[in-house]
């Protein structure tokens, strides 16, 4: 018999400091309940590109969660892998590094790939960074998704397999039946501990991973299970399980914290939150990627670090 998952909910209204800062503090004191000082966390945003700062998180939103582990004694790395470009230039461009000048927290890539044997038989090289953190304190933004409707929490660890990577995989299990769905449901379990933290006060509807529209949801949310939260969501969202198939394997999988009955709510209830606003995509498309955008990707990410 399982117990049930905690997923802290919280009206945020705006990125405003006052707000911001006390909100993530009680998120994170209400699924966290204790750490030991010097623990080793790694901070890991959602980068996706230096050309949309919609679609990557908000960097106010990272100081704050930076604010409460240095609070707590913790030893800080902000860092993700982002399938084409730099991590470094992500954070320049969309003002991360501007967020974050005079905290104490180190600014990483998440490169040099480690061998990730995953359950489903899939080999993946994921950073030697992520896994050799004591706790991992994911902070994606809610967006839309053109590929798999709504990506999340879950989704976000993603972005711990360095580089054009991501890419590759989707190139080479789009294409098989659940296959990429079980990539990305199994990663998790094969990294640290973490923590996940949603930035739903400005969330992305329409379209994604990037170039959709701002939707002002003004909520976060926070648990130590990313299928937990982002089944909170789904449910806040009224989304179909149809367009959901990465929800879809997570249940097959028979995860707990996939049903609305394993959860409960410290905090606020998911019925306090108006969430009528946000759009999906109507249809989704394939998963797989053409191998010309991958190649074109590793040429762009090439000027990017040269220039």
């Amino acid at each position: 018999m399982h117990n049930k998952i905690s997923v802290a909910l919280l009206h945020i209204p705006t990125y405003e400091a006052h707000e911001l800062d006390s909100g993530i503090a009680t998120l994170l004191d209400a699924v966290i309940p204790a750490m030991s000082r010097a623990c080793r966390v790694l901070v890991k945003p959602n980068f996706v590109t230096p050309r949309d700062p919609l679609a990557v998180t908000d960097p106010r939103f990272v100081r704050a969660i930076c604010l409460w582990l240095l609070e707590k004694g913790a030893v800080v790395q902000v860092g993700d892998s982002p399938a084409f470009g730099s991590a470094f230039k992500v954070a320049r461009r969309t003002g991360l590094v501007r967020a974050l000048h005079g905290l104490d927290v180190e600014l990483v890539e998440l490169d040099r790939p480690r061998t990730v044997h995953l359950p489903c038989g899939i080999n993946i090289g994921v950073s030697k960074k992520a896994l050799e953190a004591d706790l991992i304190v994911s902070c994606p933004r809610l967006k839309a998704h053109s590929q798999v409707g709504i990506t999340g929490a879950v989704k976000n660890f993603f972005g711990c397999v360095t580089g054009f990577r991501k890419a590759l995989a989707h190139c080479r299990y789009g294409d098989i039946h659940r296959r990429f769905e079980s990539l990305i449901v199994e990663l998790p379990h094969a990294l640290p501990r973490s923590v996940s933290i949603i930035d739903s006060v400005t969330a992305m509807d329409t379209t994604g991973p990037s170039k959709g529209r701002p939707c002002s949801l003004g909520f976060a949310g926070a648990s130590i299970s990313p299928f937990a939260l982002d089944t909170a969501i789904y449910s806040m969202l009224n989304a179909q399980v149809s367009l959901l198939p990465v929800h879809q394997e997570a249940i097959r999988h028979g995860i707990h914290g996939t049903e609305l009955g394993h959860i409960e709510f410290p905090l606020e209830s998911p019925e306090s939150f108006d969430c009528h606003a946000f759009v999906m995509p109507n249809q989704l498309q394939p998963l797989s990627f053409n191998p010309v955008r991958i190649v074109k990707g590793r040429l762009k990410s090439l000027c990017t670090r040269l220039f």
